[in-house]
């Protein structure tokens, strides 16, 4: 996954430096192929850490394109039920029937959907019949509209009749004189603005707006809709300063085409014009100009929003804004991998941590003091803000003052509310020296409201309160683990366990492991989400020791559970089958047989883990065939059974036995064909060098990759076998095992991708490991060529199994 984002981080920085505007499009792309090709990966690919809810501020839903992305170029489709431009249209022309017609018949008459079969409704063209100006008009728009067919596809060609356009922009300059309705009068001003437009005459549209929209007594949101194609005029006239100022007007005053006014600015890289303010006439329209420069994306915004909150204390996006800045800051504040969040590196400009610390210290600053204004309605929101940014630069006491003014401010924001709510649980559980029953508790209420959320930052919240409280849990420490001790939970081995006040100390790791597991991608129902703050809780198992589930399983049939165990438990789904499950797969890991037969001899049924599909074959079958019946399947308990019989045998001294328990004990690992006795999930590219970095690669030691465990046993069998049949199946099996040695060493030390002169090192790394497998891992290959040459099973071998047949053709060939 990693290969794959730093070859699309290189192409988007190609796109960014060659392309026209729209290039965004080829890097959404890009970016889904990405995600489509690395699951499970992040739900939401403008993911970023960061625990400051954008939607906290007053801003409308509709107004949610503007909240902070590193990927800036992206422009979510986001329903535009508040400022919908078919729906402001149709309201008027409904107005204008005074009342005859309902805005849906109207609507059903402009906005029509051919391509699903609707039917147009002509109720607003028969109302209109005896208007001659008004049913001339729309007559009119209705054949621009047929000459002038808007692609809905990028695979589709563009209909576009440029004589007809000409003509009609003559005909619009000819009517306008004649009509004496203003309502009529100001649409024909707007498309003869809209046809210069369309036939790329921008000097002809700036000449148009001027004579035919100016001059209007009476203005309503069509005038701003001319604008905004004046504005476009200018700008493609090169008149940059001229343009950001009226688009800026129209992003302020005509909700309908903010999203127009904005993208134009960020399509052509205007960037925000200063000199823009000359053109300005109050301080409302001076407050547009920095509202529009500051939610463009190489904006820092902190200046502009002071210049905002001095001019126009009430403008609409001076929260938003706010929040934008928060957002921004954490990306470079918390040293994220920017390659991690899709973003091209011609964004911004990139903050090191101290200056990102530093800019969070003047938003902080900047916040209190709008807390302190009186002439700000949403107090509520400064003073969360605020508290927020302390917290984040570890000012806990002053957090703390904030959040608590914040909390008794009025406050009618659901997401505000929350916000403050997640905050209150951060604080708390950063503060807290130590676990109470208070903690725990309001705890559990973040996580029962926040746990299963579609919103990354809930998540990236969620994961930051687990992780605080395992911290508490179990102390962490400098000393190296307990040898009992390994995977996740060593890195929280203390020699001296958290105080936990109001619960037995004894169920530290048992806490600690579940609290972890709400962090997981798993626990959201049908995996529909799965961010990068959250992990693989399967992973998480798969390196927790067997006493720590015992822990677990101890603490969950607790006589007396507190009201927080029982809550957790349910959160979390927890169940007998899934917990003894779980035991005997991590006390097989551990070679303890008894103790895994105790615990799957517990399990109701195993129809629910992978058990049913994956476990198809005898887990002592090995090929070729050694004498054991491959269709002979059994359960997890059968085969714990066995092993525990087979390890009596073989204490007996039985070479048989021993064979048996390396044939189950390599099976029920990564490579054998019952790897789902050990884990709950299997996938081809976990010892691949292509796939998986060098840090991951650091897990292949373990003993379900190695079957280190399983060449011991086969060691000890060679060492009593007396029957040369056996022997040569044991030193078949070794030499499997030796292979497997091989591969996973080969793995772990093949050159980065991203070294220099990579070529080169590859070749040479190819012929080095080439000396290295004739050298060491041929051992029991040359065994069964020599000992075991005469043996059945090495005919069988030599006949089957491809690999070792290329051995001896090649020590053949060495030999002559």
């Amino acid at each position: 996954m990693h290969k794959l984002k730093t070859f699309f981080n290189r192409l988007f920085k190609e796109i960014s430096a060659k392309s026209k505007p729209n290039f965004w499009q080829a890097k959404v792309s890009a970016i889904l192929l990405v995600i489509m090709a690395c699951g499970p990966g992040p739900a939401d690919y403008n993911e970023f850490l960061s625990y400051f809810m954008p939607e906290a501020s007053n801003a409308p839903p509709v107004d949610a394109r503007y909240h902070y992305t590193p990927a800036h170029l992206y422009v979510q489709d986001y329903d535009d039920t508040l400022y919908d431009n078919q729906t402001i249209n149709a309201l008027a022309w409904a107005d204008y029937t005074k009342g005859k017609l309902s805005v849906k018949t109207v609507s059903n008459y402009f906005y029509w959907n051919k391509t699903e079969g609707q039917k147009r409704d002509n109720a607003l063209a028969n109302a209109l019949k005896t208007n001659t100006e008004a049913s001339t008009y729309l007559k009119f728009a209705d054949a621009i509209d047929q000459a002038n067919m808007p692609i809905e596809n990028e695979w589709e060609i563009p209909q576009k009749d440029s004589l007809k356009m000409l003509a009609f922009l003559d005909s619009a300059q000819r009517i306008y004189p004649k009509i004496k309705d203003s309502f009529i009068k100001e649409r024909y001003a707007f498309q003869a603005v809209k046809l210069a437009e369309i036939v790329k005459n921008h000097k002809k549209a700036v000449e148009l707006y001027e004579k035919l929209v100016l001059p209007l007594p009476q203005k309503t949101f069509i005038s701003q809709w001319a604008k905004s194609r004046y504005a476009g005029a200018l700008l493609l006239s090169n008149q940059k300063v001229q343009a950001f100022y009226h688009f800026a007007q129209v992003f302020d005053q005509c909700p309908s085409r903010r999203k127009e006014a904005d993208a134009s600015i960020r399509a052509w890289g205007v960037g925000y014009q200063e000199k823009a303010l000359e053109y300005c006439k109050n301080n409302t329209e001076k407050a547009a100009v920095y509202a529009l420069g500051a939610i463009q994306p190489s904006v820092e915004g902190l200046p502009l929003l002071e210049k905002i909150i001095e001019e126009s204390p009430q403008n609409a996006l001076a929260e938003l804004i706010m929040a934008r800045e928060i957002n921004k800051n954490e990306l470079f504040y918390f040293k994220q991998n920017r390659s991690e969040v899709y973003s091209s590196e011609a964004d911004f400009e990139a903050k090191s941590e101290a200056q990102a610390s530093t800019y969070f210290e003047k938003l902080g600053a900047f916040a209190e003091k709008c807390g302190q204004n009186s002439t700000l309605k949403n107090q509520a929101f400064w003073q969360t803000t605020g508290a927020y940014i302390a917290f984040t630069l570890n000012d806990l006491d002053k957090a703390q003052v904030l959040l608590e003014k914040a909390k008794v401010l009025p406050n009618n924001n659901k997401m505000l509310q929350e916000q403050i709510a997640m905050q209150d649980i951060l604080l708390s559980a950063e503060k807290s020296t130590n676990i109470t029953p208070t903690l725990e508790l309001k705890a559990i209420d973040f996580f029962e409201k926040f746990g299963k959320s579609n919103s990354f930052r809930k998540i990236n919240g969620v994961a930051k309160v687990s992780q605080l409280l395992v911290a508490k849990y179990l102390e962490t420490s400098e000393a190296k683990p307990k040898s009992s001790e390994s995977g996740w939970l060593a890195s929280c081995s203390k020699a001296k366990e958290a105080n936990i006040e109001g619960s037995p100390i004894v169920f530290a790791k048992a806490k600690a492991f579940l609290i972890n597991s709400l962090a997981s991608y798993q626990q959201v129902d049908g995996y529909a989400y799965s961010y990068i703050s959250q992990h693989n809780q399967y992973a998480t198992e798969d390196s927790t020791t067997s006493a720590t589930i015992q822990a677990v399983i101890d603490y969950y049939e607790q006589k007396s559970p507190s009201d927080f165990d029982t809550r957790l438990f349910k959160v979390l789904k927890i169940n007998p089958n899934y917990l003894y499950t779980l035991l005997g797969r991590r006390a097989l890991d551990e070679h303890q047989y008894q103790t895994a037969q105790k615990a799957f001899a517990k399990v109701q049924a195993f129809d629910n883990e992978g058990f049913i599909d994956n476990l198809d074959q005898n887990p002592f079958f090995v090929k070729p065939e050694n004498g054991q019946n491959k269709g002979s399947v059994m359960t997890p308990l059968d085969f714990a059974q066995k092993m525990v019989v087979l390890e009596q045998e073989a204490q007996k001294g039985d070479a048989n036995a021993w064979y048996l328990l390396g044939c189950g004990a390599y099976n029920s690992g990564y490579d054998g064909n019952a790897w789902i006795l050990r884990r709950r999930e299997r996938s081809t590219t976990e010892t691949s060098f292509e796939y998986q970095e060098q840090s991951q690669l650091a897990k292949l030691d373990r003993d379900y990759y190695t079957s280190t465990k399983a060449k011991t046993y086969l060691e000890k069998s060679l060492q009593l076998s007396k029957n040369e049949e056996l022997s040569a199946k044991v030193v078949y099996m070794l030499a499997v095992i030796e292979r497997q040695e091989y591969s996973l060493l080969f793995a772990k030390n093949y050159p980065s991708y991203d070294t220099e002169n990579f070529k080169d090192k590859e070749d040479a790394y190819f012929q080095r490991m080439a000396d290295v497998k004739a050298e060491k891992f041929s051992t029991y290959f040359k065994m069964l060529k020599t000992k075991s040459a005469k043996t059945n099973y090495n005919a069988l071998v030599l006949r089957e199994c491809s690999t070792y047949k290329n051995f001896i053709d090649t020590q053949n060939e060495d030999r002559d």
